[in-house]
């Protein structure tokens, strides 16, 4: 901590203090008009106290950033700002990502469309949204911050074809999402 060592008056009539703060080789300072020694002695305490606040949020930040690199690709990380504890995730899946996991096969086949496709049939193929859906105003705030990115990636000029019209293909299907009503009672 910081600590007045000395304290003298040259010959213009400034205050001058020898302090501790830079270790052994003494700091010499002179005080601004009107200050006092204890006045300046609490704003250099104060601002000690804020380098070493800034260097604990650098360490952390660093911390963090390790972290998240060691995870791989696709991991975020999302610190509380009340506490200031990190909490390490996975990106969330884009609508169009296919699943990371095979899904386990029946064993029995039950209709006609079982023994073809090892599957039941899935409907008529209008992959359209289930009659009663509904959406958490929570997960249409997401989608619709996500669709506002893709439209970027749609609009932006330095993007390749490809990502362009893989964006526009997920902002068309993020918006037939988004055309269902707000779950109720939410």
């Amino acid at each position: 901590m910081i600590e007045i060592l000395e304290q003298a008056t040259n010959a213009r009539g400034e205050i001058l203090l020898r302090t501790n703060r830079r270790g052994w080789n003494k700091e010499i300072v002179a005080l601004p008009k009107g200050q006092t020694p204890k006045q300046w002695l609490q704003e250099a305490r104060e601002a000690e106290l804020r380098a070493a606040g800034q260097a604990a949020i650098a360490a952390e930040d660093a911390q963090i950033e390790r972290a998240v690199l060691a995870a791989g690709a696709g991991v975020i990380a999302v610190q509380d700002e009340k506490t200031g504890r990190a909490q390490v995730f996975v990106h969330p899946a884009a609508l169009s990502d296919t699943p990371s996991t095979k899904a386990p096969r029946r064993q029995t086949t039950e209709t006609p469309g079982d023994a073809v496709t090892g599957r039941p049939p899935q409907g008529t193929g209008t992959g359209s949204i289930g009659h009663g859906a509904t959406l958490n105003p929570t997960r249409r705030n997401q989608l619709e911050m996500q669709r506002d990115a893709l439209k970027l990636i749609v609009d932006d000029k330095l993007s390749s074809e490809g990502a362009r019209r893989a964006a526009a293909a997920e902002v068309a299907t993020i918006e037939k999402i988004l055309q269902l009503p707000d779950t109720p009672g939410t």
